[in-house]
């Protein structure tokens, strides 16, 4: 399947679960030239800097962790400085979807304010980690005041020989699951940081724009 077949293949599954009775609104696509970019699991000391370097001037969006956040204050302010948005991947990173609804809505509520005092920024976005997401998950997003953020494209930029797929993935109103922060795979945010500093000139000389969520 085609990049442009596949955005509108998993956009249109996520917009039908989304009209469903109880379920939140769902980010999954942008805009065509539009392209966003997204990063989770920071912030890290040496994987969020290489990749707002990348960036440069183009904006993104990061789904950052709370505990790591409170432990990088300079680092979130500084992604918020440099014109990006940020949004919560939670207070740490594990499993949300099998959480009762009403407890899951107190913690988001009670990070995305650790959140915002931390970043400064209006935390409108939650991600949960590792995009498990199930009814409670969306009924607890919503009662947190939240909506909900996945992906239209992932191109596992945590494992060997992801620069072609990062490649193929820079197409338009996609949506792209990256990472600034690491799990046991630093080496690899590395490679991600390089794929865009050289994918980015490209793709805006393709049209694309790349914008945050």
């Amino acid at each position: 399947m085609d990049p442009a077949t596949q955005v509108a293949a998993k956009v249109g599954w996520a917009r039908r679960r989304a009209r469903l009775p109880g379920c939140a609104d769902l980010v999954v696509s942008v805009l065509p030239p539009r392209l966003a970019l997204t990063f989770d699991d920071g912030p890290d000391p040496t994987g969020t800097p290489a990749v707002l370097d990348a960036l440069g001037t183009a904006p993104g969006t990061f789904f950052v962790l709370v505990d790591r956040t409170e432990s990088q204050p300079g680092l979130v302010r500084e992604i918020v400085d440099r014109g990006n948005r940020i949004g919560l991947h939670g207070d740490r990173h594990d499993r949300v979807d099998l959480v009762p609804a009403h407890l899951l809505a107190i913690r988001l509520r009670d990070a995305a304010r650790r959140l915002e005092d931390v970043s400064g920024q209006e935390v409108r976005l939650f991600r949960p980690p590792y995009g498990r997401a199930s009814w409670r998950t969306f009924l607890a997003t919503r009662r947190a005041g939240l909506q909900l953020a996945l992906w239209s494209h992932d191109p596992r930029d945590w494992e060997p020989g992801a620069s072609d797929r990062i490649a193929l993935c820079m197409v338009p109103g996609a949506i792209v699951l990256l990472h600034d922060g690491s799990l046991e795979q630093s080496g690899q945010v590395a490679t991600t940081a390089a794929c865009l500093a050289r994918l980015l000139p490209d793709a805006v000389r393709r049209g694309l724009r790349p914008v945050s969520l």
